[in-house]
């Protein structure tokens, strides 16, 4: 076999590899109940005063600046959502609204974690690109987000926000997603409903993991194709 052709093989098997750790790394998830397929917040830790719930994929609602409005999936039946409505007088300036959902887990030393979640509106128009502010506390350590929220209704229109998060000890911590407005209390304009789906807390393989996988199944492959 010419050196070409053992190269893209290589390059093929790493590949697969790749694809079958994602499958793994996904089912090595930390976090309970990520997808929110009990169709609750079972699991999670809830704060602030933001309208939010897990819904139906499709589930419509109404909204007095956009519509149609809808919540969606990425996968499978359910999907978080948020509404950071801002009603209210131009005098009336307090905090905008927010929502935060927490959990605890249990980390080791020097393994690096992929933190994150996927999120899009089902909004139209302008009004849907980067209309919430996000960010990721570990520790009590925040991340922003700045990725904007992409407007959508299909599983390739999710947005995937996430952090990578490396700790020095094995330990227990407390991880949070948080959410709120990017306008005050009195901006007229704002109404939009979010989804979110596929919250993750896992490891991420490491490039040696990942060599060796590819290297042993292109020794298979090659087996295979002599016997």
């Amino acid at each position: 076999m010419s050196f070409k052709k053992t190269l893209a093989r290589i390059v093929l098997v790493g590949a697969l590899a790749v694809e079958g750790l994602s499958g793994k790394v996904k089912a090595d998830n930390l976090l309970t109940n990520p997808s929110f397929e009990t169709g609750d917040l079972s699991g999670w830790i809830v704060n602030g005063d933001a309208q939010r719930g897990v819904v139906l994929d499709g589930t419509p609602f109404f909204s007095w600046i956009i519509q149609p409005e809808a919540v969606y999936s990425r996968s499978g039946d359910y999907a978080l959502y948020t509404k950071l409505e801002n009603w209210g007088p131009f005098e009336n300036q307090h905090q905008p609204p927010i929502c935060t959902f927490s959990q605890n887990v249990r980390v080791n030393r020097n393994v690096t974690y992929d933190v994150g979640y996927y999120t899009l509106t089902g909004s139209p128009g302008d009004y849907g690109q980067d209309s919430s502010n996000e960010s990721i506390i570990i520790g009590g350590i925040e991340t922003k987000i700045n990725a904007g929220t992409p407007i959508g209704h299909s599983p390739e229109d999710f947005v995937h926000n996430h952090i990578y998060y490396t700790p020095n000890a094995d330990k227990d911590i407390l991880v949070t997603f948080k959410i709120d407005s990017p306008y005050p209390a009195w901006y007229w304009d704002y109404d939009v409903i979010h989804s979110y789906d596929d919250f993750h807390f896992s490891i991420v393989p490491e490039p040696l993991t990942i060599g060796l996988l590819s290297l042993g199944s292109l020794v298979l492959l090659r087996k295979r194709k002599n016997s």
